[in-house]
């Protein structure tokens, strides 16, 4: 388990937990929640799956929650990161996976 808090501006603080466990092959299933506060205690699952070298990492930039982890091909060193960008939508008061994680550039 993984966790800390990011600041995403228009929204304020974001706490994240990264749980994450070995599911073998060196795959580890992941979850990714978040909290906040929009008026009451809000929280939500941003991610659930399979990635490699976990934790996952979480920052924010901007008005975006940015997540990246790494898919590392069978028996090779080198990974792949993925990154996925999240825009906080205050009419549903939730977290929204944009189409792509340009958004996150560190």
């Amino acid at each position: 388990m993984s966790s800390g808090a990011t600041q995403v501006s228009g929204l304020g603080s974001v706490r994240y937990s990264v749980g994450f466990s070995n599911i073998g092959y060196d795959h580890f299933r992941s979850e990714i929640v978040v909290e906040w506060h929009d008026g009451a205690r809000r929280t939500q699952t941003i991610y659930e799956g399979i990635y490699d070298k976990p934790p996952a990492k979480v920052w924010g930039v901007q008005g975006h929650l940015c997540v990246s982890m790494q898919a590392c091909a069978r028996y090779e060193d080198a990974c792949t990161v993925q990154v996925i960008a999240y825009r906080y939508d205050a009419g549903a008061r939730s977290f929204a996976e944009l189409e792509s994680g340009e958004q996150c550039s560190e």
